[in-house]
């Protein structure tokens, strides 16, 4: 397949054969679904924590005598019905994590890749050539490539003037793709790949 391969200013110099084939035939939406759920889980921390009747300091003294008040019975004070009482049934620490194998993650990432292809959400720009950080041309870049909602940036390596120049606009991720999970993909409208960015991450997908 091919893709257009664009400058910063938004203009073809060159076209970029990819082999998508090495992404599968289909998107596999069962797959892409588990991971994406998994990845959600693993973010959750899990902290949230009440109090339960063996968790209070409390007399072990009725709050009142059994017979005779004409009210009803009751027990101790940590009950979750009085005041400054337990909580019934209320959430305890627990650990959400979830392990997704490895094969699995890499099916799931060459789905999104190829939804995304599909889909026409993938651009390709010829070098993110920041010679210092400038986000005034980071945002230029988004204007010229039409990517006003959620934006993913994707180099072939770690490069510190494109990850300063891009950090301060909102909705817009910086990844390196080797480091490409498929919820970072699915979660964005538009993916700018740098040219040698793209044919890293599908090679790297298709093994």
């Amino acid at each position: 397949m091919e893709l257009e391969v664009l400058n910063k200013n938004g203009e073809k110099v060159d076209t970029l054969v990819v082999d998508i084939t090495k992404l599968g035939e289909e998107v596999n939406h069962v797959v892409l679904k588990q991971v994406v759920v998994a990845h959600e889980a693993n973010q959750r921390q899990g902290n949230a924590n009440t109090l339960t009747r063996r968790d209070l300091v409390y007399s072990s003294k009725k709050a009142f005598k059994q017979k005779g008040t004409g009210n009803a019975r009751q027990g101790r004070k940590g009950a979750p019905h009085h005041r400054s009482g337990a909580v019934a049934m209320g959430p305890r620490t627990r650990d959400f994590s979830v392990t997704i194998p490895k094969k699995m993650k890499q099916a799931a990432v060459r789905s999104a890749l190829l939804s995304k292809v599909q889909d026409s959400q993938v651009k390709v720009i010829d070098a993110f050539d920041f010679a210092a950080p400038k986000t005034k041309e980071a945002v230029a870049i988004l204007n010229n490539f039409k990517a006003s909602k959620r934006v993913l940036v994707v180099s072939e390596g770690y490069n510190e003037n494109l990850v300063k120049s891009f950090r301060n606009i909102p909705r817009v991720e910086v990844r390196v793709a080797s480091e490409l999970n498929a919820y970072d993909i699915l979660n964005n409208e538009v993916t700018i790949f740098s040219k040698e960015g793209i044919t890293q991450a599908v090679e790297k997908a298709a093994k």
